[in-house]
C-alpha cells in the first residue's frame, strides 16, 4: 500500500489518540473510523486496550489532512505513500492557486507569514478590503491566500507552524471585520456554529463576514458546539437561520444523524444552511452551500 509509516507494535508508540487528534486537528472519531475501515493509522494496543501511536504519524496525517482538504476522499489517500500524497496535494493546490487576485502582491503576504510579521500581513489584508471590498476578500483573496500557504508548506518552503500562524492572523482579521458590523446591525439574526467534535471554523468566519456585511446580526458559537446549545441559541435569539460548517474530517454518518436531529428540533420557520467539505445534499429542509460566493448570492437574494 505504500510507505506511510505505521505504528504497529513498535515500542516508540507513545501518543494517545487524543494527543494525535490535537496535533493533527483530526477528530478522535475520525481517526477511529479510518482505522476500522481502512486499517490506517494502525495503533499499538496496550494491555488495557488503549490505542498508542508513533509520534512520526503526526506529519503523515497532516499530509493526509491536506489531501482531504484539497478534494480527495479518504479511500483515495489513506495508505498511500508520502511521495504519492505530496504529488497529489501539489497538483490539486496548483490548480486552485490560479485564482485571480487582481495584481495584489500575495508574495508579500507569504513573506509576512515566513517572518511571523502579523502587522504586515494584517495591513495587506486591510488594503485588499479597502480596494475590493469585504465580500471579494472573503470569496477570492482569503481562499487564495490559504491555498498559497498550503502549497508553500507542501513544497517545504515553510513549516507547519508558519501555516498555523498565517491561519490565525487571517482568523483574527476576519473577526475584526464581521464583529463590529454585527454589533451595529439590527437586521435578521443568524446563528453560526459547528457540530460537536468539529474544530475547523475558518469557513464559518468567512460566512460571518458575508452575513454581517449584508446587514445581518451574527451570533457566533464557534467550534465543537453541543446540539442542545445550537437549538437553544436559535430559540432564545429568535434567529432566522442556523449556519453549520462541517469539514471533510467529520464522520459522514454522524454528521447526517446530527443534522437530521437539528432539523427535527428546530422550527421549520428557521432555515438551516450547511457548508464545508463535509456537507452533502441528502436532507429535506437543509440547504447545502458549496462556496462563499454561492453563500453571498443566497443571502443577497433574501434581502
Amino acid at each position: 500500500m505504500g510507505d506511510v509509516k505505521k505504528s504497529g507494535t513498535n515500542a516508540e508508540a507513545t501518543m494517545s489518540i487524543g494527543a494525535l487528534s490535537r496535533a493533527t486537528d483530526i477528530p478522535v472519531n475520525t481517526i477511529r473510523t479510518w482505522e476500522r475501515r481502512y486499517g490506517y493509522p494502525e495503533a499499538h494496543r496496550t494491555e488495557s486496550g488503549h490505542r498508542l501511536y508513533r509520534p512520526d504519524l503526526v506529519s503523515d496525517l497532516r499530509l493526509v489532512a491536506r489531501a482531504l482538504s484539497s478534494g480527495f476522499r479518504p479511500r483515495q489517500v489513506l495508505g498511500r505513500s508520502v511521495d504519492d500524497l505530496r504529488s497529489m496535494v501539489g497538483q490539486s493546490i496548483r490548480k486552485t492557486a490560479t485564482s485571480s487576485t487582481d495584481g495584489v502582491d500575495t508574495q508579500a503576504w507569504m513573506d509576512a507569514v515566513s517572518s511571523f510579521d502579523a502587522q504586515a500581513l494584517t495591513t495587506g489584508f486591510r488594503s485588499v478590503v479597502a480596494q475590493h471590498g469585504l465580500m471579494s476578500f472573503c470569496s477570492e483573496y482569503a481562499p487564495t491566500f490559504l491555498t498559497k500557504v498550503g502549497l508553500a508548506w507542501q513544497e517545504g518552503q515553510i513549516e507547519i507552524h508558519h501555516e498555523h500562524f498565517g491561519s490565525e492572523v487571517l482568523r483574527d482579521f476576519l473577526v475584526s471585520q464581521w464583529r463590529p458590523l454585527s454589533l451595529q446591525s439590527d437586521g435578521p439574526v443568524i446563528v453560526c456554529g459547528t457540530l460537536p467534535a468539529e474544530r475547523h471554523q475558518m469557513g464559518l468566519h468567512l460566512a460571518a463576514c458575508v452575513f454581517a456585511a449584508l446587514g445581518n446580526k451574527v451570533i457566533f458559537l464557534g467550534a465543537d458546539t453541543p446540539l442542545e446549545s445550537l437549538t437553544a441559541t436559535v430559540v432564545d435569539s429568535d434567529a432566522s437561520i442556523l449556519v453549520i460548517s462541517s469539514s471533510v474530517f467529520a464522520p459522514p454518518e454522524e454528521t447526517l444523524k446530527r443534522l437530521k436531529s437539528l432539523r427535527l428540533a428546530i422550527s421549520s420557520t428557521v432555515e438551516i444552511w450547511v457548508g464545508g467539505g463535509g456537507a452533502s445534499s441528502t436532507i429535506n429542509g437543509v440547504t447545502f452551500i458549496d462556496t462563499i460566493r454561492d453563500l453571498a448570492a443566497l443571502v443577497a437574494n433574501r434581502s
